[in-house]
């Protein structure tokens, strides 16, 4: 029996090992690669390289014009981050108050319209951004990425809120507050957790988007960092060396929202619910 145990011990830590293993390649292909030559990323892609190219850091913050795509991505990202979790608490606050039985059929068609295959309404939204002036403009991107995580936003809120004990509205209700002093003044601290979460969700998902800038922009002055990275791409070539350093360089600002909203993160995940 011990020896079986032994063995389970042992066998959990190798998968353990083995999925962080997989997890940290990623970072030092990319690291490892940043650092070489254009030469040597084909002839030793995989190893170390031979002698470190700092300057491809400064060589592809430079010519990827990373400032001024980062700023593009800082206030799409921002704004649209700020844009979905007012609307989720909102509409969320809405549908926790709304005591009707088939309240959860409603929630329930909100988180599965989230699951739609990505790109199935973008003819049509193109269309739609296109005759109401918003293609090839910040609000365009804007006001997709605050939208397209608000049916999840508002399916954890929900859930969130409803763990929060009867007693609290009944209680507030007594005391004379309103709607917007119960929503924002009693219950938003205590769920202070799961908005950060969300948030940090909302920025990873904005921060890294891809197809939705890539058709509603077309200005290259209004280009976000995702893609400003398609610029190290050429016609029969890639610069992975450049290119990966500037992707090191735009991951830094994830790195540093998820360190400073970790705590949150952590209770959120714990299911915790603290004042």
């Amino acid at each position: 029996m011990k020896k079986n145990n032994a063995f389970g011990r042992i066998g959990g830590k190798l998968v353990v090992y083995a999925y962080a293993l997989f997890l940290l390649a990623p970072i030092y292909f990319i690291t490892a690669t940043s650092l070489k030559g254009e030469g040597e990323v084909t002839k030793n892609p995989l190893g170390l390289p031979a002698s470190p190219m700092f300057g491809n850091f400064a060589e592809a913050f430079t010519r990827g014009n990373i400032a001024k795509y980062s700023l593009n991505s800082v206030v799409i990202t921002g704004t649209a981050v700020a844009l979905s979790l007012l609307n989720a608490i909102v509409v969320s606050y809405c549908l926790h108050r709304i005591a009707h039985r088939k309240i959860g059929m409603l929630i329930y068609a909100l988180i599965m319209s989230s699951m739609l295959i990505p790109g199935v309404g973008f003819v049509t939204l193109l269309h739609l951004y296109q005759d109401l002036h918003l293609y090839n403009n910040l609000l365009g991107p804007i006001l997709m990425g605050a939208t397209a995580s608000l049916p999840f936003n508002v399916f954890i809120l929900v859930g969130f809120l409803r763990t929060l004990p009867k007693e609290i509205n009944e209680a507030a209700a007594i005391d004379g507050c309103n709607d917007r002093q119960l929503l924002f003044y009693i219950l938003l601290p205590l769920v202070k957790s799961a908005i950060a979460t969300l948030g940090i969700f909302a920025f990873v998902s904005n921060w890294n988007s891809l197809l939705g800038p890539l058709i509603l922009l077309k200005n290259k002055e209004l280009f976000t960092i995702p893609l400003g990275l398609l610029d190290f791409r050429g016609t029969y070539t890639v610069e992975y060396n450049y290119m990966f350093a500037a992707i090191l360089i735009t991951s830094l600002p994830l790195v540093l929202v998820y360190l400073r909203f970790q705590k949150y993160f952590v209770e959120a995940l714990s299911g915790s619910v603290k004042g």
